[in-house]
């Protein structure tokens, strides 16, 4: 199994030859191709809980499969939408069983949304459908597997704090807290081996 971690910090996107599922190019020359499976574990006051995302595919516009618990389906995000793109959403805004193009977003910023925050101040945008703001509040690691990524760290309009991957183009949500739930990116591998328990996607 390669760990896409090891190699985050060089991070590239680009297209595969002959309009293939799409790559991520380190800078050391070494080639992770799409699936990319993201693992998150939450932690409200009782219990834990888990999340997968597994991204499919990166060009010409990102394809996803998703699972928590007995809720499972896949979306799509354009190119326009990845590259500017003023919406954020996480998990809770899909819906159970669909196959749905988005408008923004999911658990990663735009390169428009990167962009902003990374030049400090207040960004405006929908956050989780709903109209906010975000703000840049500083840098710090993320420790992963053994490593330490660089992150973005960030607050929002109701006081939710946020962790992102320090990269343009592949600036994942590393960490999420409110005051009676958090969740954080606990495995990013580039698998087609892992299996969902659910997830069964259209032949």
């Amino acid at each position: 199994m390669i760990r896409i971690t090891l190699i985050l910090l060089g991070l590239t996107l680009a297209a595969a030859p002959g309009g293939g599922t799409g790559r991520l190019l380190a800078a050391d020359g070494l080639v992770l191709a799409a699936p990319l499976v993201i693992e998150y574990e939450g932690s409200p006051r009782q219990g834990k809980t888990q999340y997968l995302i597994r991204i499919l595919q990166l060009e010409p516009e990102l394809r996803a499969e998703w699972e928590e618990g007995f809720k499972l389906g896949a979306y799509s995000v354009d190119r326009r939408a990845l590259d500017g793109s003023r919406q954020f959403l996480r998990l809770s805004a899909l819906e159970n069983g669909r196959e749905i193009a988005l408008s923004g977003t999911v658990n990663m910023l735009s390169r428009a949304l990167f962009d902003a925050l990374a030049g400090g101040g207040r960004v405006s945008l929908k956050l989780h459908l709903t109209d906010g703001w975000l703000e840049r509040t500083g840098e710090e690691t993320f420790a992963l597997d053994g490593l330490r990524l660089p992150a973005i760290a960030a607050k929002d309009s109701l006081g939710r704090t946020y962790l992102f991957l320090d990269n343009r183009d592949f600036s994942l949500l590393l960490q999420y807290a409110t005051p009676y739930y958090s969740e954080r990116l606990v495995r990013c591998v580039s698998d087609a081996n892992i299996p969902f328990k659910w997830y069964k996607p259209k032949r």
